[in-house]
């Protein structure tokens, strides 16, 4: 049809990205950008902590945001009700960028097993312009403005009801009080700031009038001059939707480096994120609401993105064993678990035991706040509220 009326076919691209809230919601950027360039874009995402897609659905630049499902170890698209392996969808688009592993497993250089094109990684560039050059686009040449992520509240009347329960003002420009929150929960400990329950009582005795809205790890929490209550989400709404609703209603949000700060500059709500292993530019340059407080510290930045400090964890496997050391680098390198039990006179029963009983101990050992999450205090985090509310 398209021939016969002589309409000039856009190209296809689909992005996949399978990862963290943060990690597909800052491909919005990429996302508008080829729409720009004139493609039809498709985006097949998942994520662990929800159903992400809702967030980014409607937004105009994408054709379609297709949920990804892990299947017996396979990404797959749900087709009414059967699965199709994503591999073999790929092949109906002109151009395929997929992002796994882009940031977990990209190292310096040709990263020739997933195919990424000979570029620096994360750790030496800002993401977005790193997402954009993987995508063959110059991100010199393009705006800063196009650079920060977006998602699209729904305004579906199921949220508005709800949102008129919420025990305090939310209408920001009548409102006689103050909303801040706090969220410092990351994927990893290592991102994690330990003393987010020490923040409500300090913040509270500064701004007696104001809110205060907490995320415990499972749910928020108000704290307010009339005492302390939990939100409740309706079990008909999307969590991570209600999420994003209440950092939109805040005056400032205090942040952890996780998915829950870029959804914020999304919403366009001040946000004092924490940054520990990674500086503050490789994430948001161009943002335009955040206010980084960076560790202090001499080993940092040190890059990590894994859930220890690097440093606790050389200490816990200095404290283990010689055998348990022995025996974590034996299943490291894969030696048959036969051959370990015979050199220890014993049966692969008791060798795989102590293998787990060995990783659980270095877990514990390992998980100790680290010097770059200590550098921050709170002391620090108030300062940098104050002088954000007071701008």
């Amino acid at each position: 049809m398209a021939e016969i009326l002589n309409i000039e076919k856009r190209p296809t691209a689909l992005l996949v990205r399978v990862g963290g809230l943060g990690d597909i919601i800052v491909l919005t950027a990429v996302a508008k950008v080829l729409n720009k360039k004139g493609y039809d874009v498709d985006f097949f995402c998942g994520s662990p902590t929800g159903e992400v897609f809702k967030l980014i659905e409607n937004l105009y630049y994408f054709r379609k945001v297709v949920p990804v499902n892990r299947v017996n170890g396979v990404d797959c698209i749900k087709d009414g009700d059967n699965y199709v392996a994503l591999e073999l969808l790929k092949k109906d688009y002109d151009e395929v960028f997929d992002f796994k592993f882009s940031i977990e497993n990209n190292v310096a250089g040709v990263n020739i097993r997933e195919g990424w094109r000979g570029s620096l990684n994360s750790n030496f560039m800002n993401w977005v312009d790193l997402s954009l050059s993987w995508c063959k686009v110059d991100w010199t040449k393009i705006p800063d403005n196009d650079k920060r992520p977006e998602i699209e509240l729904s305004a579906e009347v199921e949220y508005t009801e709800w949102l008129k329960t919420l025990p305090f003002d939310i209408d920001g420009s009548t409102r006689n009080h103050k909303v801040i929150g706090i969220q410092l929960q990351a994927s990893s400990l290592i991102r994690s700031w330990y003393r987010a329950q020490d923040l409500p009582e300090i913040i509270y005795k500064k701004y007696p009038q104001d809110v205060i809205l907490i995320f415990t790890g499972a749910e928020w929490v108000i704290i307010s001059k009339n005492g302390k209550e939990r939100i409740v989400f309706p079990e008909n709404l999307n969590p991570l939707m209600c999420s994003a609703w209440l950092v939109s209603l805040m005056n400032v949000f205090i942040s952890a480096d996780s998915g829950m700060s870029h959804i914020a500059e999304a919403v366009g709500t001040k946000c004092i994120t924490i940054y520990t292993t990674v500086p503050a530019w490789t994430r948001e340059q161009y943002y335009k609401y955040s206010y980084p407080i960076e560790a202090q510290c001499s080993c940092t930045p040190c890059f990590t993105l894994d859930v220890f400090c690097p440093l606790e964890r050389k200490s816990a496997e200095s404290s283990l064993t010689p055998v348990e050391k022995d025996i974590i680098d034996c299943q490291k390198k894969g030696t048959n678990i036969t051959e370990v039990a015979s050199k220890y006179q014993t049966v692969p029963r008791a060798i795989e035991d102590q293998f787990q009983a060995a990783s659980k101990k270095l877990e514990a050992l390992s998980a100790k706040m680290p010097l770059c999450v200590a550098s921050i205090t709170p002391e620090i985090i108030i300062d940098k509220l104050i002088e954000v509310l007071e701008q």
